[in-house]
């Protein structure tokens, strides 16, 4: 559908009549809600047509149902861009990080939507859990593996919470980086207290679910950035359900990672732990 373009007032729209048909029930038909609408002032801006396209492709249950109307609208916004129809021209650029999505809306109705539903400027959980969701989506679609669970989602939280606790007492804060740039090569910014003052501090978080086999995979592009910043970095490595990480230093982690030769140079590769070694 190359000539259907995506506005607020579809989204709001298919969000009054979807609030409307939950209400009632069932017992009411999308046509009278729409023919009610008319008299409702707040309404007088939707644009049902365009509602009524999507629901026509997606169903009325694409439009989200959450208590907060933001939260609804990044629902519903997550529904139809994952849809073939009304997959947006940016969406492959989601695996890369928010910055590059907003380096690629070609319109200031792409931006509105968005900002509409919360989603740019934004450093809220569920705008994080959001984006993540959305690359995993692209991963999947691309059949790549998608690094970003659930689990871990949660983990990075874990991780910025001991991380501002660290710094409680400091005028400093840390910082969840990767939802705007993926490709920075860490997820969290923080800071450490050294005899000349704080420094920037960067912590990779990594988790693994199954506890029989404590593995993660390190791209080329986290290393890169270990490497260059080994005094200053740290991997947060989360296994199972728990909510405390083992902390591996660089010099802890740099006898596991492979090194290039002159025929060769790795991309990704899978490190399993020996966490019997490792302390948390």
């Amino acid at each position: 559908m190359t000539s259907f373009q995506l506005t607020s007032p579809i989204v709001q729209a298919g969000i009054y009549i979807q609030q409307q048909l939950r209400s009632a029930g069932g017992a009411v038909s999308v046509s009278a809600i729409i023919s009610a609408a008319k008299h409702v002032p707040a309404c007088q801006d939707l644009d049902f047509v365009g509602a009524g396209l999507v629901a026509e492709k997606l169903g009325w249950n694409a439009f989200g149902r959450s208590d907060d109307y933001k939260l609804r609208f990044a629902e519903s916004l997550y529904a139809i861009f994952t849809s073939h129809e009304f997959a947006p021209s940016w969406l492959n650029a989601a695996v890369l990080g928010r910055r590059y999505v907003e380096e690629k809306l070609d319109s200031v109705n792409q931006r509105q939507l968005l900002n509409a539903a919360g989603l740019l400027g934004n450093e809220s959980e569920a705008t994080q859990r959001w984006w993540a969701m959305l690359a995993n989506f692209v991963r999947a679609q691309q059949l790549v593996e998608a690094d970003a669970s659930e689990y871990w989602l949660q983990c990075e939280q874990y991780s910025l919470l001991r991380e501002n606790e660290t710094l409680k007492n400091s005028p400093y804060s840390a910082q969840i980086v990767s939802i705007d740039d993926a490709l920075l090569g860490y997820d969290i910014k923080s800071f450490r207290s050294t005899d000349n003052g704080f420094i920037p501090h960067f912590v990779e978080v990594k988790s693994c679910v199954r506890e029989a086999i404590p593995r993660f995979f390190l791209s080329r592009n986290e290393w890169r950035f270990a490497v260059n910043h080994r005094d200053q970095w740290q991997l947060d490595f989360y296994l199972g359900e728990s909510q405390v990480p083992f902390v591996l230093t660089f010099d802890q982690l740099e006898p596991m990672v492979p090194v290039n030769t002159e025929c060769s140079r790795w991309q990704s590769v899978e490190l399993l732990l020996e966490v019997s070694t490792l302390s948390r």
